[in-house]
């Protein structure tokens, strides 16, 4: 049974592995090929380029850690091997909630018609806003994934069972709680409320707008008012999506059981498609994009 699950999980896997490869590769070539032909790249566009790149190296880690884990334990055990693969991973993983975080900042200040002194500002310096944050938690990121190598390890996952036979013994992630209190709070938690308090102004600016044409009596354009509400629903939908890898992630960093376990599996392959279904979200969200996107499915 155990066997016949794997080889599903396998080719579930390598499924979401292949689309995910397209759809991150779709979005680098169309706004690549957007900015070669003279249009100009706006901060949401280059922020979906380095969300596209970062999860096509995310996913290609993700797959060759799931497999080391799965069928080659002895190579993780060996020490430049895990620190190599430890390193990117929680580089990459923490960079890609913070790139969401910040795609949300960015729909947030080009929607909210607040008349304050603070939003008009930010409004004025978000192109040049958006990329010093992106630096700055690009190094945060570099941070926490330079201190993850000698705060996490591996450990054998000794039940009853006595691996003196010549097995190889079952595995399991163990990390120091300085890691894990900084992991959560610093790489999930932080970027996550960013992005929720993002979404909460955004639809608080849409609905108080529409109240305020609406008491005028003016009409507030069918146009601008669809695009708000789109901009709000890929907001939405990669928070939801950021929040169940966060679930995840939460579940793997607080066990103590075997790597093989159903709900550690489970998690892992929750983990596996988060960027196979952020890049869809960030397609299926964007007109340009889709359009493509959906032209290209009708011709194949």
């Amino acid at each position: 049974m155990e066997t016949v699950m794997e080889n599903v999980a396998v080719g579930i896997s390598g499924f979401e592995w292949v689309v995910g490869v397209l759809n991150n590769c779709f979005i680098v070539v169309i706004n690549v090929h957007d900015w070669k032909n003279g249009t100009r790249s706006s901060p949401c566009d280059k922020i979906l380029i380095l969300i596209a790149f970062n999860n096509l190296f995310l996913q290609c880690h993700f797959n060759i850690s799931a497999v080391l884990f799965t069928d080659f334990t002895e190579i993780i055990f060996l020490q430049n091997v895990f620190a190599t693969l430890l390193f990117f991973l929680v580089f990459q993983l923490f960079l890609s909630f913070w790139l969401t975080a910040w795609l949300c900042v960015y729909y947030c200040l080009r929607i909210v018609s607040f008349k304050t002194y603070i939003f008009i500002y930010l409004k004025l310096i978000i192109p040049t806003l958006i990329i010093k944050l992106i630096l700055m938690s690009a190094v945060g990121c570099f941070i926490l994934a330079l201190f993850g190598i000698w705060n996490i390890h591996l450990e054998p996952f000794i039940q009853t069972e006595n691996f003196t036979n010549g097995t190889t013994p079952k595995l399991y992630v163990a990390f120091s709680s300085y890691f894990r209190l900084l992991a959560i709070l610093l790489g999930s938690c932080l970027p996550l409320l960013v992005a929720v308090c993002s979404i909460v102004l955004t639809l608080t600016s849409i609905l108080r707008h529409v109240h305020h044409m609406k008491q005028k009596g003016s009409s507030f354009s069918d146009t601008q008012r669809d695009a708000h509400i789109k901009a709000a629903r890929i907001m939405s939908l990669l928070t939801i999506a950021f929040i169940v890898f966060h679930s995840a992630e939460i579940f793997i960093l607080s066990s103590k059981r075997n790597i093989r376990d159903f709900w550690n599996t489970f998690s892992v392959f929750i983990i596996l498609i988060y960027p196979t279904a952020q890049s869809t979200i960030l397609i299926l969200g964007n007109p340009a994009l889709r359009t493509t996107y959906l032209r290209i499915l009708r011709c194949s």
